[in-house]
């Protein structure tokens, strides 16, 4: 009887626990509800399934850091849906600066130009890999987001030997001379005629699929000659610099890039110091020195890409893209 007792006791206060935890429950459902409808998260899905407002100030200057007025900023905020997005058009006011704004869940993409200067491009994913922008309130933050792009002038542009070149490196290990004004190796590997610069091409013999090694040595054997990295500008449609620096920059007699594949085939990663597409190479050749060894003539180049890679016929594959200014003594590297 004091067992049965005990158990009827407990099977009430049971079910009061229950009863009061599911009233607790129900109370507190409509305040979870309305959370997680303003929860960030919430926000940010919604803003991506349907878009949000966005908001862009861009300041717009020149290379040296003043403002451009008058500077058209074409702004597309991207939707995706089909046909979703939308253009924008403004002009920068007298601070350089341009005001835009329309609705996106993908991407916002900006392109400034005007006449007498190179045209430049930047923009953002409101989502990517590495970054996430918020919302609140149906905006993107920070409402009304500031960007500064350059807008690079065109200064004094001069007939320039722009040349891009593929071909076989002959053998490995072997020293060939390029010459710029021929796009060539220099004879009897070529057309050549004058070697701006000396390559040899060094491979383990490792089939392209195998991961190999490789390496390319670049050397300059002329008093005076050599070269130095400088940084590409990205945004803008000539990434490049105007001209050569004259001042004793060229110390470097010798440069070397390579790749070399560490791990498990598939799963490894190339490691070196290749050719960094943000930079290029601004080169010093075909020196002319007086009878006192000091420096007459010199002609400069601009080196924008060099690629290479092990072939499959025992050769390796070279790629170079460069600016050739054939008036000996200009600096200027700006193509007409």
């Amino acid at each position: 009887m004091v067992v049965g007792y005990i158990q009827r006791i407990s099977m009430k206060t049971s079910t009061k626990i229950i009863c009061i935890v599911a009233a607790v429950a129900l109370v507190a459902m409509p305040q979870m509800a309305v959370a997680m409808r303003s929860s960030p998260d919430a926000e940010f899905e919604r803003a991506m399934k349907k878009g949000a407002q966005a908001r862009l100030e861009i300041r717009v200057v020149d290379d040296e850091g003043a403002p451009v007025s008058n500077a058209t900023v074409k702004v597309l905020f991207n939707m995706l849906t089909p046909g979703g997005g939308e253009i924008v058009t403004a002009a920068t006011d007298t601070n350089g600066v341009a005001v835009a704004e329309g609705k996106t869940n993908d991407a916002i993409r900006y392109r400034v130009e005007k006449e007498g200067y190179y045209k430049s491009e930047g923009g953002m994913d409101m989502y990517n890999m590495s970054h996430r922008y918020d919302v609140k309130g149906g905006r993107w933050q920070p409402w009304g987001m500031k960007k500064k792009i350059v807008l690079k002038p065109c200064k004094k542009r001069v007939p320039i030997i722009n040349s891009w070149k593929i071909c076989d490196i002959p053998s490995t290990n072997v020293w060939y001379g390029f010459d710029f004004a021929k796009n060539d190796f220099v004879t009897p590997h070529g057309s050549g005629n004058i070697a701006d610069f000396r390559l040899m091409f060094e491979w383990d013999g490792k089939k392209p699929s195998r991961q190999p090694f490789t390496a390319l040595h670049i050397a300059f054997d002329e008093p005076f000659g050599g070269g130095y990295h400088v940084d590409k500008h990205l945004q803008s449609s000539f990434p490049y610099v105007y001209g050569a620096n004259t001042n004793d920059l060229f110390a470097t007699k010798s440069i070397n890039y390579s790749h070399r594949y560490e791990g498990v085939p598939g799963q490894g990663t190339w490691v070196g110091n290749a050719f960094d597409d943000q930079k290029s190479l601004i080169v010093r050749s075909r020196c002319k020195v007086d009878e006192n060894g000091k420096l007459v003539s010199a002609n400069y180049s601009n080196i924008a890409k060099i690629e290479y890679s092990a072939g499959w016929e025992g050769k390796g594959v070279f790629t170079i893209a460069y600016f050739f200014n054939p008036m000996p003594n200009d600096p200027n590297l700006e193509p007409k």
